[in-house]
């Protein structure tokens, strides 16, 4: 299993009930859970250009972390897979959601320099 670190959020400021300022650090994950994390997005979106949107950021947050394309392709493919094996059909905005991804899928992938 490939384990990298992806950022899944900004590094935050806020007060505590003390009033004191308290930074948070974000949260490293694997490759695995991102992936299920930005299946969950897709399944949930509410319109095409949000699906597009949610692809088009994990893809440039693994080039920011430096990941190599062959595993960023790889990840690409991983989610189309994973969206052939789930059935969406008991949820009609989920099916819809996985259509338009996997449409999106090859374009996305010729897009990418490897």
């Amino acid at each position: 299993m490939i384990i990298i670190s992806l950022s899944l959020q900004k590094e935050t400021t806020y007060l505590n009930p003390k009033k004191e300022f308290i930074k948070t650090q974000a949260k490293n994950i694997s490759i695995d859970e991102y992936r299920k994390k930005l299946l969950l997005k897709i399944a949930k979106a509410g319109s095409e250009k949000d699906v597009r949107r949610y692809i088009d950021t994990a893809i440039n947050a693994m080039h920011k972390k430096r990941v190599n394309g062959h595993l960023v392709a790889r990840f690409i493919s991983k989610v189309s897979d994973q969206m052939n094996d789930q059935h969406a059909a008991d949820d009609p905005v989920r099916e819809r959601n996985y259509k338009i991804a996997k449409e999106m899928i090859p374009s996305i992938l010729g897009q990418l320099n490897l």
